[in-house]
């Protein structure tokens, strides 16, 4: 279960960093350091004000990172790859739908990397 959350939070860092082209950190949410303290606020007590602030914040740094990748020029047409991504978003209520999430979102950047390098 363990190794489950560090692939989880892995995931999710690795798609804030690829949209904002940065390094670990915290400024733009790129830390999966972030998604294990969510689990653990979850596991705590799921309805507690410090657990519903983090995870607003996290759902807010995945939804910046997929607003970037939309407007990627690299990814040509891209909006209409990310926004059912973000609408899902909307709908989530716990971490594990923010990791699945996070997941979609770098499953269409892979998809659209190899689309790029079979054009060109």
């Amino acid at each position: 279960m363990k190794s489950d959350h560090l692939t989880k939070g892995r995931n999710y860092e690795i798609l804030i960093r690829r949209a904002h082209n940065c390094e670990k950190g915290r400024k733009y949410g790129a830390d999966s350091e972030l998604y294990y303290e969510l689990v653990q606020l979850e596991l705590q007590n799921i309805d507690s004000v410090r657990y519903l602030w983090r995870f607003e914040k996290l759902k807010k740094y995945i939804a910046g990172a997929l607003f970037k990748l939309r407007k990627r020029k690299r990814y040509l047409g891209s909006e209409n790859e990310f926004s059912p991504i973000l609408d899902k978003l909307n709908n989530a209520k716990n971490a594990n739908d923010l990791a699945k999430i996070a997941s979609l979102g770098l499953a269409k950047i892979i998809e659209c990397e190899n689309r790029l390098r079979e054009s060109g």
